[in-house]
């Protein structure tokens, strides 16, 4: 079982090991950087100091190296090693061995005596003569300064990295508190108080960007649980209607039977006529589901604009038998691609809106616009106000002016599902007059063509 450790946990946890590899490569820096700084000054002391011991010898006749008495390690070699000049308290032990001195009668070399000294030989001519000078220094100091250096860092690292871990750990819990809090409510929320919303912190940071956009996002479930609630009610309600019409006429038919048969035909023709629609309802209701899910099936291919609107004007033209209600078509000869069956059912219900809502002559006309082609159908009715366009196309809204009159409400929502499964768009102009709703498709030809 893998153990889920708290994000405030893995943020200290990553920064203790990253403080410490940093720490550490900082520490070694420091200490190479200062063993180095220390070597050189030794070198640069003792380089001096080999010159001075050099010029005394030069200026003296004696074997000894006349007032450096406080020089511990001074001698003069002979090429094979002899002690020719020492210092006053020195030993006759020469502090070159052979090979160390046939080096440095060649060039300064800088020889280090375990961890008590550091010697430097280099050649010199006296009188005539080639000589080794040999000068050391102790490096107790050194040492000293460096075990000193290696201690504190050793030392001070790991309290560092610890005081900067409990720091970074007691700011990530300030820093995560409002998610925390956040959490807490989001485990509160449920569909009983949908209303309720997570708390923002008062910095506008990025934990907040996250609340708001967790806010947003809620507020689009609960329109959502809100719409499907609304979707519920208004189903029941669209086939509570027909279903007790529908009752109704079975059971004055079935009465009549036996008295009257003419009322009993007319009874069941009525009950036809319900069946019918909410035959007609349930189709819609599945046509909406499945553009829900993108299932919604379209059997594309070529459409031409003229037939589709002379196709569906036809079945207007029988509803309306008397010609109450004049028909003008202005559509260019273009072809569209898209399902012809549902471009037809679309428009229709275009059609069926306008002839049901609306007042006076019905216009259908068209244009492209950024090669899709827009069809609209106006009125000069009393249109659709503008404060119930954003909602117009939703399934079962209604305009207040019309809650009384037949119909679903399910019309201009499946003009949406359509316009939106072929690639297009939807909307309600009021620049008009009256209504004017149009949707788009795409343009398959945009030459001329025969109907």
């Amino acid at each position: 079982m893998r153990v889920r450790l708290p994000l405030r946990l893995k943020l200290t946890l990553a920064f203790a090991v990253l403080m410490t590899l940093l720490l550490g490569g900082f520490g070694l820096a420091i200490f190479f950087h200062t063993r180095s700084s220390l070597d050189a000054g030794i070198d640069r002391e003792l380089a001096a100091r080999a010159a001075d011991v050099a010029t005394l010898v030069q200026n003296s006749r004696s074997s000894s190296i006349p007032g450096r008495g406080n020089e511990p390690y001074a001698q003069i070699l002979a090429p094979d090693g002899r002690v020719l000049a020492t210092s006053l308290n020195g030993d006759d032990r020469p502090l070159f061995d052979p090979a160390e001195v046939e080096a440095a009668a060649s060039r300064p070399t800088y020889i280090r005596r375990g961890e008590s000294a550091r010697l430097l030989g280099r050649p010199v001519e006296l009188g005539g003569r080639e000589r080794v000078i040999v000068v050391g220094t102790s490096i107790a100091e050194r040492e000293q300064t460096l075990e000193t250096l290696g201690a504190a860092l050793l030392a001070g690292g790991p309290i560092a990295v610890l005081l900067a871990s409990l720091a970074v750990y007691a700011l990530a819990g300030r820093a995560l508190r409002p998610i925390d809090r956040m959490r807490r409510r989001a485990r509160q929320i449920s569909l009983s108080d949908s209303e309720d919303r997570l708390p923002l912190p008062t910095a506008n940071d990025e934990v907040r960007a996250l609340g708001e956009t967790l806010n947003e996002m809620l507020d689009r479930l609960a329109a959502t649980v809100d719409r499907e609630r609304r979707f519920s009610a208004d189903v029941s309600h669209e086939l509570r209607t027909p279903l007790a019409i529908l009752k109704m006429e079975l059971e004055v038919g079935k009465r009549a039977s036996l008295e009257d048969p003419t009322a009993s035909a007319e009874s069941f023709d009525s009950a036809v006529e319900e069946v019918e629609r909410l035959s007609m309802i349930t189709e819609d209701l599945l046509l909406l589901t499945r553009s829900d899910h993108d299932s919604l099936e379209l059997r594309r291919g070529p459409v031409p604009l003229r037939a589709l609107v002379e196709r569906t004007t036809r079945r207007l033209r029988l509803l309306d038998g008397d010609g109450r209600r004049k028909l003008r078509v202005e559509v260019p000869a273009i072809t569209l691609v898209g399902d012809g069956a549902r471009l037809e059912q679309a428009l229709t219900a275009l059609l069926d809106n306008a002839y049901r809502h609306g007042a006076g002559p019905i216009q259908i006309t068209a244009r492209v616009v950024d090669g899709q082609a827009e069809l609209h159908v106006t009125d000069q009715g009393q249109g659709i106000p503008e404060e119930f366009s954003p909602v117009a196309f939703e399934r079962f809204s209604r305009a207040e002016a019309h809650r009384g009159d037949d119909g679903t409400g399910l019309g201009l929502a499946i003009v949406a599902a359509i316009a939106e499964a072929h690639g297009g768009k939807f909307g309600v102009a009021h620049d008009t007059g009256g209504a004017d709703v149009w949707f788009s498709v795409p343009v398959y030809e945009s030459r001329p063509c025969s109907p």
